[in-house]
């Protein structure tokens, strides 16, 4: 199959946005609408040949079985010929992928699922007849994967964490997964499992807590982050289809079109969803906590005041939504660094596990990173967070440049695609960089006793339901702690 061109006048390379590439793909769709006109359902079928849409659309693959990795422990062989059966049945080969041409490396870093590196030797050739996953080309520069009738050498296998779908929205996390990796944002999904999934494995090393300190990637990341946020003006919350997304594209776009999300209410932040959520899960397990915490004093004392949350939460809430303009974005939720990667080939960095993404405060994504500054997940004490590792003012300031600096870059580039979009929501504005400085400031550290409050929450559950070895019952309670801390003197309660 001819590789699809998208578009017969591509923008000028200059005037290219290197990232995310997803403005250029929108507007391809809709120059060149006719021709790439759908022909039938959203189905895996066997041409694609001009059919764009339905390319990039295409459902993933799915393999109605259960890995038990309990089964497998201290068992290699039973583990590969598992590994295998997976990918023989999500990836189509020519020739069975046998047991015999897999290595597997465990990734030590995921702190909610098991996660494995796949290795194929001799890697056979993909069945022709069957579509391969949507956007053959390497649109995240990864090298990992490239227009060929080989399959890839190298996967990843995650295999999701026992009991954690209690506080995953598993449908919502596919959702952005196949969204964001079609588009070259994140790493794609080759196929799931019950409890698990194969994706794209990025060539890469996972940044560490040093890494995030330095001032280079730090603006970065910034960058990367930027980016990502400004999702929002381009996929609408409320349908939740990127499919109807371009169709309501199209459908404005007798002229330079307006991005169909700046129409839309704002959506609800995700932050309030997964409190709310995440405390009524963990009252329903507090007898389990309560055991957990034994006879520790200090931890009991903190069950004890658990009930005074929500009146702290109602009072934080009206802040936020009565009393500030804080603006929603598609945020990842979980930049901490074990998330973020460094691709070998262009240096660039890529935000994966996209477990927790949806629309949030700004402020609130930018917080969750900086209190993940204050973590060491190899350390002899990963659950221990150190609070003199919290950016400081300077360092808080670069990252606030970057960020800023980016957005008024894409806010360009954009512009340059639909001129009506700095009129609706692209405007640098008159303020000086001090001022955007200081304001983004407040606005992040507004947030951090309530990202702190979010993930102690989620460690008490985690706590019940997970088989990781971290100590999630201290990580849960020195978090929630400190959110107490500064809403008993905030609230004066």
């Amino acid at each position: 199959m001819e590789e699809l061109s998208l578009s017969d006048t591509p923008i000028p390379e200059k005037k290219k946005i290197r990232w995310p590439k997803f403005v250029e793909l929108l507007h391809n769709f809709e120059k060149n609408f006719a021709q790439n006109r759908p022909k039938s359902a959203i189905k895996n079928k066997e041409s694609f040949e001009n059919d764009v849409l339905n390319l990039f659309f295409a459902e993933t693959s799915k393999y109605d079985y259960f890995f038990d990795l309990q089964d497998c422990e201290g068992n290699e062989e039973l583990f590969k010929s598992r590994v295998a059966q997976i990918l023989n049945k999500l990836l189509y080969p020519v020739d069975p992928i046998k047991p015999s041409q897999l290595h597997a490396v465990r990734i030590s870093s995921a702190l909610t699922n098991v996660v494995f590196q796949i290795t194929l030797d001799y890697p056979p050739m993909w069945v022709p007849a069957v579509p391969r996953p949507p956007l053959i080309e390497d649109v995240t520069t990864s090298g990992s994967f490239i227009p060929s009738s080989v399959l890839p050498e190298n996967y990843i296998l995650r295999v999701y964490g026992i009991g954690i779908d209690q506080v995953i929205d598993r449908n919502n996390e596919l959702y952005w997964l196949n969204v964001l990796g079609k588009l070259g944002i994140g790493a794609r999904v080759f196929g799931l499992f019950q409890n698990g999934r194969l994706e794209e494995y990025l060539c890469n090393r996972s940044l560490n807590k040093d890494d995030i300190r330095n001032p280079e990637i730090s603006s970065k990341i910034a960058s990367r982050m930027c980016e990502l946020h400004k999702l929002v003006d381009f996929i609408p919350a409320e349908d939740r289809s990127l499919h109807t997304s371009v169709g309501t594209f199209r459908s404005n776009s007798t002229s330079p079109a307006i991005p169909p999300a700046l129409q839309k209410k704002t959506p609800y932040p995700e932050i309030w969803v997964n409190i709310d959520n995440w405390i009524s899960l963990a009252n329903s397990k507090m007898d389990q906590i309560r055991e957990l915490c034994g006879s520790n004093p200090d931890h009991l004392s903190l069950l004890d005041r658990f009930p005074d949350i929500s009146v702290f939460i109602k009072k934080y809430r009206n802040l936020a939504e009565c009393h500030h303009n804080y603006p929603v974005v598609l945020a990842h939720n979980d930049f901490q660094y074990g998330n973020i990667l460094e691709l070998k080939k262009t240096k660039e960095l890529v935000a994966v596990d996209y477990e927790y993404a949806g629309y949030n405060y700004r402020g609130a994504e930018i917080a969750n990173h900086f209190t993940e500054w204050m973590a060491d997940y190899s350390s002899e004490v990963p659950h221990s967070l150190i609070d003199a590792n919290f950016p400081t003012l300077e360092q808080r300031y670069h990252f606030y440049k970057s960020y800023i600096q980016t957005n008024d870059h894409l806010n360009q580039s954009i512009s340059e695609l639909y001129p009506n979009y700095s009129h609706l929501g692209g405007k640098k504005g008159n303020a000086t960089l001090e001022i955007k400085l200081e304001e983004m400031d407040k606005e992040v550290l507004f947030f951090v006793p309530i990202i702190h409050l979010q993930w102690g929450v989620w460690g008490l559950i985690q706590a019940c339901i997970s088989s990781i070895d971290f100590n999630y019952l201290v990580y849960g309670i020195q978090r929630i702690n400190r959110f107490l801390e500064f809403s008993q003197k905030q609230f004066a309660i």
